[in-house]
């Protein structure tokens, strides 16, 4: 296959500065059950100039897409014959949510969620960009957006298109927390993958915008992405195999489709969500295929929060800002680690040289994700 590069990417999250993981904060967000408030923490876009509603929605979406595209230097020709790819778990959800409390003071039998259109954040950044452009929406709960990296990067490799925009996005909304809440499964202090006292994700919002090109960009420390795998697991609705068996098998077929030997990898961003069975089949998993030879280890939810199906484009466009300055980012704060799993992570930024990484991605539903990125020159 052809080389596929990064050429452009751009991301909006908690993170002030995507370069800098120390630089988010975790917000309240006070809800009301049943007639009484209840608190979550949450981490939100840091856009207090922003309104809310479908003003902040569209203006954030657009913003990431032109940062992104101005970056990779795709000239309107090239934008009209390039293919978008769009992932996320709620869409427009946010919009269906509240039109419905807008329908509250006409109609009190209002629907309560009507139809969510999964293609109108689609449709939008096609209107405004790249009206010419073949559109694909993916909905693979967290692997969404990484799965469209994935066949976004196929399609180049072999020659079907010459450019991908790949958008992820995840914007707050109350039917996504609810139902995290439900599930029990909504941290009660702040997020610690793999460690002793974990309890739990936190969700956050997230936009991430990346451009995938065959031609090799101009910049210094081009990203390739090598390729991936993807699978699903039908064990259960909300975890994988416990015994880390099915994680094995996506990483390995990652390994395998990018001639990739384990002790190739030089390190791995983990999934890490903080929930006891998915962190403890995540383990299990990545030790089934490394054995003890483990390399550094990183997570990105700490710093970010649980990103849903925007964490693909998030966390590479997030991990891109280190892996250019051959870096991976630390965790914003130390909590001990579970002994049982024996899986460090560090705090402080590490020093890394070039060479390929492992990126994790698992999803409700028994979607799981590996993909495979190098900052080596090919």
């Amino acid at each position: 296959m052809k080389p596929v590069y990064i050429t452009g990417s751009s991301v909006i999250t908690t993170l002030t500065d995507p370069g800098n993981i120390h630089s988010g904060q975790i917000s309240q967000i006070s809800l009301d059950i049943l007639g009484k408030s209840e608190d979550f923490p949450y981490f939100c876009i840091a856009n207090p100039d922003i309104s809310t509603g479908a003003e902040r929605m569209f203006h954030i979406t657009h913003d990431v897409v032109t940062k992104a595209i101005n970056e990779s230097g795709l000239t309107a020709e090239e934008l009209q014959h390039t293919a978008l790819f769009v992932g996320s778990t709620s869409y427009s959800i946010p919009l269906t949510e509240q039109n419905y409390v807008n329908e509250l003071k006409v109609d009190p039998n209002a629907s309560p969620i009507g139809l969510s259109i999964y293609e109108e954040l689609t449709n939008y950044i096609r209107e405004q960009f790249m009206p010419m452009a073949n559109s694909f929406s993916l909905h693979t709960a967290c692997t969404s957006s990484a799965n469209a990296l994935i066949y976004a990067s196929k399609m180049i490799g072999t020659g079907k298109i010459r450019h991908a925009l790949i958008v992820g996005l995840e914007f707050f909304n109350k039917t996504t927390l609810f139902g995290f809440h439900a599930l029990n499964l909504i941290s009660k202090s702040r997020i610690q993958p793999f460690g002793t006292d974990r309890d739990g994700i936190i969700l956050g919002e997230g936009c991430s915008a990346v451009v995938l090109s065959c031609t090799k960009p101009q910049s210094s420390h081009p990203i390739t992405i090598l390729g991936g795998a993807t699978s699903v697991d039908t064990d259960s609705m909300t975890t994988v195999k416990s015994d880390g068996t099915s994680i094995a098998s996506v990483i390995h077929d990652a390994l395998v489709q990018t001639n990739t030997k384990p002790e190739e990898i030089s390190a791995i961003k983990l999934h890490g969500t903080a929930s006891q069975s998915n962190d403890n089949a995540e383990s299990a998993g990545i030790k089934l295929i490394f054995d003890k030879r483990l390399p550094p280890v990183i997570a990105l939810k700490p710093s970010i929060g649980h990103t849903l199906g925007a964490c693909g484009t998030n966390e590479i466009s997030i991990l891109r800002h280190y892996l250019q300055k051959n870096l991976l980012p630390g965790l914003p704060y130390s909590y001990p680690m579970d002994p049982e799993l024996n899986i460090h992570l560090q705090t402080s930024d590490i020093p890394i040289k070039p060479g390929k990484f492992l990126l994790n991605h698992f999803g409700f539903g028994g979607n799981n994700t590996a993909l495979i990125v190098s900052n080596v020159e090919p």
